[in-house]
């Protein structure tokens, strides 16, 4: 039913060779894509003073009045440009706090001595948030920081180690960090993804009222390891925006250094972002921290919350000074409303050593048969091709509305409830035990606690996501990897899952996910074992998706929690000067964590007992 790995070599070494064929054509036409406009630069003529130069004086004052007047007497809409101070913001000079992001590229190449043998340790990191004004493309704007770093630290870590990360938060909000793990060797990191010039609170503010008419922001462009220029002169509305601040992606390879492995992870919070490389095949050899067999693609398309490897495969034998355009194409389908002064594909350059002569590479022209599909991904491993049958099934039914009862502002819902955190009263640090039985915390939590097997292993529960929606949806599980069975969209109607007609799925495992694309109009199958205790969030990864209440929580084995993480939960409420709602929560707990060493679940009678808790 599946190629073998041989297979998919050989397939891989075909299309390298078919693609060889066409290097002189790939390597040689024009890109076809316009630069961005040159920086106007001032020139100072030296000129002797003295009487001869009044009357030229003179005449450029009068000629520049007569043209004031002229324009002034014309109809506005007759004008091509506006003489509003408000709108010269070409170029413009930036304010002293702005300045462009910090230069640590070293930060992007990923340690090799980490590979090295040793005993697992304890590592520490000790982070500080803050924000200010930078232009990270020449734009500026508040920008949310780690350490004083845009993006922010790398954390590094072999297996075994034991990780400890203090953080102090130095916003104005309450504030929560989260990483994607990813195992690596000698590489280079690319941090991709869209990038709005408006404050996020900003932005989210405005989709989150009824001005939206329930319409995601459109990106303004998309920068790469927090890097990219921008033509100040196309934004529509006014901004601060200095060019020079700017900076294109340049990134230096080794020609003698063989195949080259890039980390590509979209950082993003709206666009699937297409990756690739003029006249370089990509093999992918992993997502999302599983190894797959190799599959070779011309294009890889990443969803916010993904991450992928590859490995560059050029047509022809790198040679020292030769550059490539380096192409991250935002997916605009989803995009509901144009922005002309987004360029749909911002580009770096890819060099084999250092050269000041900009790539002249075309871009690559994907046929519906090349394109990459995410779902033929298989583990590297053959034992991991083993597929465990399902326990239950979860239906899940996703959608955004802009409710009357709202005020017309766009509400996402999953099963019809939306997810709003309860900042004074985290979900680990409250009394849910009680709670348990009915499986709902609220009316606006859906919180799904898995029944388990007989046997007391972990429970294997199929997700199956209908998506209502125009646009996909890139879910994310915490604490767990999934396996991605079946997607399906629909050409008429709004593709819902069919229980009278259920679709064939798989005997063999594809490659464990933890993030991975709902179609609009359709819906999705994930197989999840659930193995650790707490309680995970599913979410959407579009930012303003989840924010507007797209989430949910599964509950795993919440008699098995440790302690401390919920110790932990009540003192995030301490450390923000906040009591926990209720006055019987402190009481319960400290009635219900004495037992717990003495509890024996095999009894029904105290299995029962500890359920009525």
């Amino acid at each position: 039913m599946h190629r073998d790995m041989r297979e998919q070599r050989t397939e891989g070494h075909g299309l390298l060779a078919r693609e060889r064929e066409r290097a002189a054509l790939a390597l040689g036409g024009a890109d076809g894509d316009a630069d961005a406009v040159p920086t106007p630069t001032a020139t100072a003529t030296a000129t002797p003073t003295g009487k001869k130069r009044r009357p030229a004086l003179l005449l450029a004052l009068v000629a520049l009045l007569a043209l004031l007047l002229i324009c002034s007497l014309l109809p506005r809409s007759l004008l091509p440009l506006s003489l509003s101070p408000l709108l010269s913001f070409y170029p413009h000079t930036p304010s002293p706090a702005a300045q462009a992001p910090p230069a640590a590229e070293n930060r992007f190449h990923l340690s090799p001595q980490l590979h090295t043998p040793r005993t697992p340790q304890l590592r520490t990191y000790d982070f500080r948030l803050g924000a200010r004004v930078m232009a990270p493309d020449g734009v500026e704007k508040r920008v949310g920081m780690v350490n004083g770093l845009f993006p922010g630290p790398t954390i590094e870590l072999r297996s075994g180690d034991l990780l400890r990360v203090t953080v102090h938060n130095d916003l104005d909000e309450p504030t929560s960090l989260h990483w994607h793990g990813l195992r690596h060797e000698l590489e280079l990191l690319l941090l991709l993804g869209d990038w709005y010039h408006r404050s996020a609170p900003a932005t989210l503010a405005w989709y989150r009222s009824s001005r939206s008419r329930g319409d995601e922001p459109v990106p303004d462009n998309a920068l790469l390891n927090g890097q990219q220029i921008y033509d100040c002169a196309r934004s529509v509305r006014p901004i601060i925006c200095d060019p020079a601040l700017g900076t294109r992606p340049h990134y230096l390879l080794d020609p003698l250094a063989g195949g080259h492995r890039l980390r590509l992870v979209n950082t993003g919070s709206l666009a699937v972002m297409y990756f690739s490389v003029d006249a370089h095949l990509l093999k992918v050899v992993e997502a999302d921290g599983t190894d797959v067999r190799p599959v070779v693609v011309k294009e890889l398309p990443v969803a916010p919350g993904q991450r992928y490897s590859v490995i560059l495969q050029p047509l022809e034998a790198p040679v020292r000074g030769a550059s490539f355009w380096l192409r991250t194409r935002l997916d605009q389908s989803c995009f509901n409303y144009p922005n002309r002064a987004l360029d749909p594909e911002p580009r770096a350059i890819l060099s084999y050593g250092k050269t000041e002569v900009e790539p002249q590479t075309s871009k690559w022209l994907v046929s519906p048969e090349e394109e990459f599909d995410p779902l033929a991904l298989r583990p590297a491993d053959p034992a991991a091709l083993a597929l465990p049958e399902a326990d239950e099934q979860v239906i899940l039914y996703v959608n955004t509305e802009s409710r009357a009862s709202n005020g017309g502002v766009p509400t996402a819902y999953i099963n019809q409830t939306s997810w709003v955190p309860d900042a004074a009263n985290p979900f680990l640090a409250r009394d849910y035990l009680s709670a348990l039985q009915t499986g709902a915390l609220s009316p606006r939590e859906l919180v799904v606690r898995p029944r388990g097997t007989q046997n007391n292993t972990p429970p294997v529960l199929d997700i199956i996501i209908n998506n209502f929606e125009a646009g996909p949806h890139p879910f994310h599980l915490h604490g767990h990897h999934f396996w991605p069975l079946y997607t399906y969209t629909a050409r008429y109607g709004k593709g819902a899952y069919s229980f009278r007609f259920p679709p064939t799925l798989p005997t063999e495992a594809p490659a464990l996910r933890d993030t991975f694309v709902v179609p609009a109009y359709g819906h999705a199958i994930f197989r999840v074992r659930l193995d650790t205790p707490g309680a995970w969030l599913f979410h959407c990864h579009v930012l303003v998706h989840q924010e507007s209440g797209m989430a949910m929580t599964f509950l795993v084995d919440p008699e098995n929690i440790p302690e401390h993480d919920r110790l932990a939960a009540r003192q995030s409420c301490a450390s923000q000067g906040r009591e926990m709602q209720g006055t019987s929560w402190k009481e319960k707990i400290q009635a219900v964590v004495p037992e717990l060493a003495t509890v024996d679940r095999a009894d029904p009678v105290a299995k029962r007992r500890w359920d009525q808790m």
